[in-house]
């Protein structure tokens, strides 16, 4: 005669084959995957941020193009806007960044502010790809990046001394911001401490990217309040 099974009775090699056997049988039931970081995206993006880096080195300029590239540098060198060093407003973290590299490598002054605006070219072409992705798929992210990376105007603002580059950069970080920002998320405060920060580089970007930065952070928040907090 059968006696009805008591879980009491099991052992526990025992139980840990019916959990395994009711994992098996039970509908819709998955073993959870870990996500893997490294996607087709990332590494177009990681690729195209390397080239573009390199190009913009391979043909970096050794000194200033045009008189505003001599202001940076003079700016570099002793800040002083009311003097022209460099130009009014003071693109101050673009000049202090320069300097600093100076400071740390011992590159010459135009060299160090080229090597700046080249990295925040090089980003600008990587996070680009990353947000055509987000926005239209994996051939829209590789295509959008291949063309900030080989536009001549990019190009030739990643390896002079110059600020342009951080137009295209911000651009892109907000678009990713936008794309991924859900109620109560952090994306909103990204956006506005991205803002905040790109204007010190470039102060003509607060009034160009206010608006596209109001779009992650209505995005992020769940009510008036909470916005007008933000």
């Amino acid at each position: 005669e059968e006696r009805p099974l008591s879980l009491g009775t099991l052992g526990r090699q025992e139980l840990r084959q019916v959990s395994r056997l009711h994992r098996r049988r039970a509908p819709g039931w998955e073993q959870p995957r870990a996500r893997s970081v490294v996607t087709p995206v990332v590494v177009g993006a990681t690729v195209i941020g390397l080239a573009t880096l390199v190009l913009r080195l391979v043909f970096g300029a050794n000194g200033p193009t045009d008189w505003d590239g001599a202001q940076y540098v003079f700016g570099s060198r002793h800040f002083d806007v009311a003097h022209g060093a460099p130009q009014p407003p003071g693109y101050f973290l673009y000049v202090e960044a320069g300097r600093a590299l100076h400071a740390v490598t011992g590159l010459g002054t135009a060299p160090a502010l080229v090597l700046v605006a080249a990295v925040a070219s090089a980003a600008a072409a990587a996070l680009t790809c990353e947000a055509g992705a987000a926005l239209g798929g994996v051939w829209v992210g590789l295509a959008a990046g291949a063309v900030v990376a080989t536009a001549p105007v990019s190009w030739f603002a990643g390896s002079t001394v110059s600020t342009y580059s951080f137009d295209a950069l911000v651009a892109a970080i907000l678009l990713l911001l936008a794309s991924g920002a859900r109620p109560r998320s952090a994306h909103g405060i990204g956006a506005v401490v991205t803002l905040g920060l790109a204007t010190g580089f470039r102060p003509s970007i607060l009034p160009m990217f206010v608006l596209l930065t109001l779009i992650p952070v209505a995005a992020s928040t769940r009510s008036v309040r909470q916005l007008a907090v933000t």
